[in-house]
């Protein structure tokens, strides 16, 4: 069992080189790890904020103009620009064929937007970390083909 205790979340964000997002606050929980041979299982690990909440501002969406916009993508951009959150919870997942389940809840206000409205806010990521990471390693080769061709 992994004990998160106290878990500053903008060293995630610094680890992850996150430019557009600032946030503070922590979290804690249980992420239940299992290794067999070569595979990591994560089974219904759970973190959760530390009291009293913080706050998080993403500075993306502005430049291409998508902070003005009416879709939902525009209003989620608007709300993440000063999201002062009570409640961040997160289930992990992690399967032994490297499939990824993060489900993850915020609930807050944006006082810019409307300080009265309740804000809460579900994010659902699934992907296969071996897959991702190969296509990751395949684009960096193909920049360092590309850079090597251009320097000569």
């Amino acid at each position: 069992m992994l004990r998160a205790s106290n878990v500053q979340l903008p060293l995630m964000v610094g680890l992850a080189d996150l430019e557009a997002v600032t946030i503070s606050g922590s979290v804690s929980g249980e992420i239940p790890v299992t290794i067999r041979g070569n595979n990591v299982i994560i089974d219904e690990g759970f973190l959760e904020n530390d009291p009293p909440g913080g706050v998080i501002q993403y500075l993306g969406g502005a430049a291409n103009g998508v902070v003005d916009d009416t879709s939902q993508l525009g209003v989620v951009t608007r709300t993440l620009r000063n999201l002062e959150f009570d409640s961040l919870t997160s289930a992990v997942n992690y399967s032994q064929e490297g499939d990824l389940v993060l489900q993850m809840r915020l609930k807050g206000i944006n006082p810019d937007v409307d300080p009265t409205q309740p804000v809460i806010l579900n994010l659902n990521v699934e992907n296969n970390v071996p897959q991702m990471l190969r296509s990751l390693q395949a684009t960096r080769s193909i920049e360092d083909v590309l850079e090597r061709k251009l320097s000569q």
